[in-house]
């Protein structure tokens, strides 16, 4: 797949995800690692919030973003210019985070690893004493919904459309990072091999009737 085919159409989920208007949207996401300029528009260096593995699973720390030139891609219209994200004080983040309304310290955490969201896949997650369920089921051809379920509520927390080549979405981590007894998810919310989207969902942020809702997310894609 050529970087332009790909360049464009993680634009046009940007431009979409943009036209939204989800008012809840009010944090920023970053990942470390070397990415195509066009993706870190938006992000820039200086304090955030990295989600540290620790001994004890994760913590939430303060860190200093840095970025710097990387070799160029290659493209059809010349090469393409990349930065290096790296977290200063924790080299390993998970996913980096700029949200105020976040305190550092020790996370509770119920899963974190990788788990594909096929049709049909669900796990369970435990945060404190309550039992949360996250699951996919395929609604249409080629179009996914991801549903979180707590007794008897079930909200669905994404629609993946153009599902799935060679990818599916899929958890990161699951806990309570917000601090109120509830769950927090991660998600990479792709639908092809050469894209990611990792979102982050909050309880605290939910509107009445709801488990959670999006408050911030990076896109990102390679050739």
């Amino acid at each position: 797949m050529r970087v332009s085919r790909i360049l464009g159409v993680v634009l046009l989920v940007i431009a979409s995800q943009a036209s939204s208007g989800d008012r809840h949207m009010n944090g920023k996401l970053l990942c470390v690692g070397v990415f195509d300029e066009e993706y870190l528009k938006g992000a820039s260096e200086g304090p955030w919030r990295a989600l540290c593995p620790a001994t004890d699973g994760f913590a939430l720390r303060p860190t200093t973003v840095r970025m710097t030139a990387a070799p160029p891609l290659a493209g059809d219209n010349g090469p393409r210019p990349r930065r290096d994200v790296e977290a200063l004080e924790c080299p390993n983040a998970l996913v980096l985070i700029r949200l105020g309304s976040l305190t550092d310290g020790h996370v509770s955490t119920a899963f974190s690893g990788s788990f594909q969201l096929r049709p049909t896949a669900e796990t369970v997650l435990e945060v404190g004493s309550s039992s949360y369920r996250v699951a996919a089921r395929e609604t249409h051809p080629h179009t996914l919904e991801l549903v979180l379920r707590f007794h008897e509520i079930e909200q669905r927390i994404s629609v993946v459309e153009g599902c799935c080549n060679d990818a599916y979405p899929t958890l990161l981590w699951a806990g309570d990072l917000d601090r109120d007894g509830k769950i927090d998810l991660l998600l990479d919310v792709t639908m092809h091999y050469a894209l990611s989207k990792y979102t982050l969902f909050l309880s605290s942020q939910a509107d009445d009737g709801n488990l959670v809702t999006e408050v911030a997310h990076f896109t990102s894609g390679s050739c």
